[in-house]
């Protein structure tokens, strides 16, 4: 089924701060939709980071956008739990780090 049905009818949100709605709405379906809209936005996109926060449902969502990336033949940098700055400070200078980051990388923060 196309991506933008399957996020049409979870009854989700979309805004300025990403998908809002209630956890029980995010399924493993709707998770994988939501990763490979939001690839399909992006340009030459060739690796991503994930990370989650210590909610009990984050795990579930965040391999479900895993195996969303891993189809559309991203690779995955799964860094677990980690503070949301963090990965945006790390995204904001990737440019100046070791070969091991991408010149741009691309993050999934899942707050379950």
């Amino acid at each position: 089924m196309d991506s933008s049905v399957i996020i049409e009818r979870s009854g989700i949100e979309f805004g300025t701060s990403g998908a809002r709605g209630l956890v029980t709405n995010f399924t493993n379906e709707v998770c994988f939709a939501f990763t490979l809209a939001f690839l399909s936005t992006q340009s030459n996109v060739k690796r991503i980071a994930i990370t989650i926060d210590n909610r009990s449902s984050s795990q579930a969502m965040a391999q479900a956008c895993i195996s969303a990336a891993k189809q559309a033949g991203i690779e995955v940098d799964y860094f677990g739990v980690i503070p949301t700055p963090a990965l945006a400070y790390t995204a904001q200078i990737a440019r100046y780090l070791p070969l091991w980051l991408p010149v741009a990388i691309y993050c999934l923060i899942v707050t379950g």
